[in-house]
């Protein structure tokens, strides 16, 4: 069927002035069958991607990406949502989370002549055309800020090369929050240890811990800990440790496998559970549905545990729940399997209900 020509570019130009480049926001916005909408537009050679981009929109993700550049770089860089960048590059199946992003030897010394040049690293990152997080790993003196920040060692989740650095990135994963507004991490718990145990994890030694004293019945003080830092937030981001991560977490970081069962006990200790009750003990962990069953996943492999159904709160989010005292034993042993540092209050209620 030959249509207007005059329909034809309405169509065309409806969905170029678009914020929402897709067919269904179009086909609204004209009151046309979608069919109709996708029809014309595949004609004249394009298509959305169903995420409100555009398919060259998508291509300039993924190019951007594989040139190393982080994924909060690339939502200000395109003006798309951070969301939209990361779903565009987790569909691609290029996203690694906590692959460490490398570059050319000339890329390295060209960085390394302009900073010594005087150049700024935002300046030097846009001539090389690398993040600038990524130039501040390769400068080996960075030039003071003018803001001073606590003193920390910003290195901390650089490399996850010990079991209390699992736990930390499982801490985090659960109960902490990296900022998609600025360089701050925090981390809030109502076990004030807990908080002080992670600050000397990370040797912010002088930053002092904020109390909110919460009034309702049966809620204790929440301590919190914020740290800016450009280091510990992006390296916390490329172990997959997101911005507004609670309803996009999918999945467990690339660490080694000797280092996984530190990692789920930090994650315990931020979104587990662990309570009596029918005669017998019970266990649960919350969180994302698909990232829990990554963890599922996991426990199966390793001891022996069966796969249950992951219940369902809100959303997408739910629980893995085991009961009985052979699994909750089993759970027991894997999480405090040499552990040098965990939530105490909830490993002495374990072996209160298990060995009591």
């Amino acid at each position: 069927m030959q249509l207007p020509q005059d329909l034809v570019k309405d169509i065309i130009e409806a969905f170029e002035t678009s914020k929402k480049k897709t067919y269904a926001h179009v086909s609204r916005k004209l009151n046309l069958p979608k069919e109709l909408v996708k029809t014309v537009l595949n004609d004249a050679g394009i298509k959305s991607t169903g995420m409100g981009i555009t398919d060259e929109q998508k291509q300039e993700i993924i190019k951007l990406y594989q040139e190393h550049v982080p994924v909060r770089h690339i939502d200000e860089r395109t003006g798309i949502s951070y969301k939209t960048v990361y779903q565009v590059i987790k569909e691609a199946g290029i996203y690694r989370p906590g692959a460490r992003k490398t570059i050319s030897e000339e890329q390295e010394e060209l960085i390394q002549e302009l900073y010594s040049k005087g150049y700024s690293s935002r300046e030097v990152a846009e001539r090389v055309g690398v993040s600038k997080d990524t130039v501040l790993r390769y400068i080996e003196n960075p030039r003071a800020s003018k803001v001073v920040a606590t003193p920390h060692n910003g290195y901390y989740f650089s490399s996850i090369d010990t079991n209390e650095k699992a736990y930390w990135l499982g801490m985090m994963f659960a109960d902490g929050n990296v900022s998609s507004t600025d360089n701050s991490i925090t981390l809030s718990l109502a076990d004030e240890d807990v908080i002080e145990d992670f600050r000397n994890a990370i040797e912010a030694h002088t930053k002092k811990i904020a109390v909110t004293n919460r009034k309702t019945k049966g809620h204790k003080n929440l301590y919190t800990l914020r740290i800016f830092s450009k280091q510990l937030h992006s390296d916390l981001i490329e172990w997959g440790c997101i911005p507004n991560k609670t309803a996009q977490l999918e999945e467990l970081p690339n660490i080694e496998d000797k280092y996984m069962s530190h990692f789920i006990r930090g994650y315990f200790d931020g979104n587990g559970s662990i309570w009596f009750s029918t005669n017998r003990p019970h266990t649960s962990i919350s969180g994302h549905r698909p990232f829990l069953a990554n963890i599922q996943k996991i426990m199966v492999e390793q001891i022996g545990l069966n796969f249950t159904k992951i219940t369902t709160r809100k959303k997408n989010s739910g629980d893995i729940r085991y009961g009985g005292f052979a699994n909750v034993e089993k759970i027991y042993n894997y999480l405090y399997k040499d552990a040098t540092v965990y939530m105490s209050r909830k490993k002495t209620k374990f072996e209160q209900i298990l060995f009591n």
